[in-house]
């Protein structure tokens, strides 16, 4: 059982992140979270991570959003989180939601007031968990479909 994007809201905690744009493509599998503090992400991503825009380090202007979007879909990141509030990225522009449903990309928006530690933490448990939850289901399906003759294991041949 993968962690889709379209999960990431209903995890324990994260019910203050919100979906705005990129709906469509909400079964995108998040591999893992990475926090985006340069200009450009793509040198440091492989594909499937939910990439979070905190614009603390870095101001980030409404163009800039957008080419994030466009490097995300670019790189085959599962999904953009841009944190918002008055400190830094004030909120999301409607065109920003937009072009998210054009690129067929999920765009999250996220309040600054809910720590990163605990949206990374809860979004790191459920992968865990799930690749955990997957190795288990794959070792029943192995053992239901393929007997182990233990009383032939280990013997040569002659």
């Amino acid at each position: 059982m993968t962690l889709r994007c379209r999960n990431v809201p209903h995890l324990p905690g994260l019910d203050a992140i919100r979906l705005r744009g990129g709906e469509s493509a909400g079964d995108n599998p998040v591999r893992w979270p990475y926090i985006a503090e340069n200009r450009s992400f793509k040198s440091w991503v492989k594909g499937g991570e939910l990439v979070f825009v905190t614009g603390i380090s870095r101001h980030r202007s409404p163009q800039n959003l957008a080419e994030c979007l466009y490097e995300g879909k670019e790189c085959n990141v599962s999904g953009l989180v841009v944190l918002t509030g008055d400190a830094y990225i004030g909120q999301l522009p409607n065109t920003l939601c937009r072009l998210a449903d054009e690129l067929a990309i999920p765009l999250f928006e996220q309040p600054y007031s809910l720590p990163m530690a605990e949206v990374t933490e809860a979004i790191g448990r459920a992968i865990v968990w799930s690749e955990h939850t997957s190795i288990e289901q794959m070792d029943q399906a192995i053992e239901k479909f393929v007997p182990l003759d233990v009383s032939v294991a280990g013997q040569r041949s002659s």
